[in-house]
């Protein structure tokens, strides 16, 4: 899915892979509420299984019908093309001609379904590979692999239908979607710790230091990285976990400074901006707790970002002390 969003946006998947569409015969047909069909019977099943032909399975219309058998009876053959039928969420289940048959007997699965429609009876034919009638997708097919079992903190079990489980499982996706999009991000970000001792108020320090993506992202873009550090950190991967944690402290600090800009000086004082706006300085107010916090903060990120972290001199902190210190930033920032 990951890829195809990708593909959505013009980055090619190098494994060619490509989205498949819906078919309307995939999908149940719309009937009017004041249709009523009823389902009445199963007839002249054809190359399905070794099921025996021109039989007839009857369904009561009132009450429960069921249908028992040893195995290898038939009963599978039967739910399985019910499911392909009435356009059931599950299609997994694959059905076979009769393996006694010579290939050149074998031919296209097909039943009849006798049914009525508001009281009017008439027969609909069912042919593999072909759309099923739209009247058979009115009937709901529910079985152990068109659910999925739940037992809740009371330990009482229950089936969820497919479709009303689609909501739960598309927010999981999409939370898993974009850690894979930030880790991506993080991953083929520009490492910026070769230029840590060019950075300051030269043109080209601020070339540097430049933003080029609001808080929001700087911050969503960092837990990323530090998500990528914990990986490192715990498959043993110490040297690359070292240089991604000084490259996360390098982007702390400027994010650290775009923040006094965006939220402490509410862009009133821009590093790139000739001239301050004197007459919105009046709405800027730093407090003694505001300084404390930014000068801690941007202090840390100074210990692993300059000479001394480069050159060995220093241990790199722990990816959860690195969270720690993003946290502290977005904390500080939604005051």
């Amino acid at each position: 899915m990951f890829a195809l969003l990708k593909l959505a946006h013009g980055i090619p998947d190098p494994k060619g892979r490509t989205p498949k569409p819906l078919t309307a015969d995939q999908i149940p047909a719309p009937v009017k509420n004041s249709t009523h069909i009823e389902l009445l019977a199963i007839k002249d099943m054809r190359h399905v299984n070794a099921l025996a032909e021109s039989q007839r399975l009857p369904f009561n219309t009132a009450g429960l019908s069921v249908i028992y058998g040893d195995n290898g009876s038939g009963k599978s053959g039967y739910s399985r093309v019910l499911k392909r039928a009435c356009r059931a969420r599950d299609q997994t289940e694959a059905i076979h001609p009769n393996a006694h048959l010579p290939a050149a007997k074998a031919g296209v699965a097909e039943a009849t379904f006798e049914i009525t429609v508001d009281g009017v009876a008439k027969d609909v034919q069912w042919t593999h590979g072909k759309a099923a009638p739209p009247e058979l997708s009115s009937f709901a097919i529910f079985d152990a692999r068109c659910a999925r079992a739940y037992l809740d903190s009371e330990d009482d079990f229950s089936y969820v239908p497919y479709g009303l489980d689609v909501f739960g499982a598309l927010a999981k996706v999409f939370g898993q979607l974009k850690t894979s999009i930030e880790a991506e991000q993080a991953q083929h970000a520009v490492d910026l710790t070769a230029f840590a001792p060019l950075r300051g108020d030269t043109a080209v320090g601020m070339l540097i230091t430049a933003p080029g993506s609001s808080l929001s992202k700087r911050i969503g873009a960092l837990k990323a990285q530090q998500q990528l550090i914990a990986k490192l950190h715990k498959d043993g991967e110490e040297q690359e976990h070292r240089k991604q944690t000084m490259d996360a402290y390098v982007r702390l600090r400027m994010t650290w400074e775009r923040a006094v800009e965006e939220v402490l000086l509410r862009e009133v004082v821009l590093r790139f901006r000739k001239g301050v706006e004197t007459q919105r300085l009046a709405g800027v107010v730093v407090d003694d707790e505001d300084y404390a916090k930014i000068s801690a903060g941007m202090s840390k990120c100074s210990n692993y970002a300059h000479d001394k972290a480069l050159e060995g001199g220093i241990a790199v902190p722990e990816p959860d002390e690195l969270l720690a210190d993003i946290n502290a930033l977005e904390n500080w920032r939604l005051e």
